[in-house]
């Protein structure tokens, strides 16, 4: 079971507040991987602010907190009905900060798929430690990708598979 650390408090945000606390987590980037991580977030949420209000109402912003402090950040999409996992950051390791932020956004997709059938949770895994991340709270590679690159998929409970394994 993926740790969850009850001492960060996980928010979904509107896009401004998400702004401000991209800013504010950033500068946690210390890793060369974590700083790209928080560059494409920077580079895709600046695209996005030009959306019109229908596309601004398909994506879901959170921020985790330690304190007031931002920490963590996390971007999901809506794509036609099916819910996608854009990007993760995590400003402490170690901590549980990113499976305790994961979980709090992967709950909001389920919250929002209600009780439809053939619900799914997906994401792109760009390497082997994201996909061993993302093995732990329960994603499974889709067919014909292998392990550590490529799509993922999460089964809503009490939903039937729409992609096959």
């Amino acid at each position: 079971m993926p740790r969850i650390n009850s001492a960060f408090s996980c928010r979904k945000v509107d896009f401004q507040a998400f702004r401000e606390a991209l800013g504010e987590a950033g500068m946690l980037a210390e890793s060369s991987a974590a700083q790209e991580v928080i560059a494409t977030m920077n580079t895709i949420s600046t695209a996005r602010s030009n959306d019109t209000p229908q596309e601004q109402a398909k994506v879901a912003y959170f921020a985790a907190y330690e304190g007031d402090d931002a920490v963590g950040l996390m971007v999901m999409f809506k794509e036609g009905p099916t819910w996608k996992i854009e990007d993760v950051f995590a400003g402490v390791a170690g901590s549980g900060l990113g499976s305790t932020l994961a979980a709090f956004g992967m709950d909001y997709a389920i919250r929002d798929y209600g009780n439809k059938p053939n619900c799914e949770i997906r994401l792109t895994s760009l390497d082997a430690a994201s996909c061993a991340f993302w093995k732990k709270m329960g994603f499974v590679m889709l067919p014909g990708v292998a392990s550590g690159h490529g799509g993922m998929v999460y089964r809503v409970s009490n939903s039937r598979p729409t992609t096959p394994l």
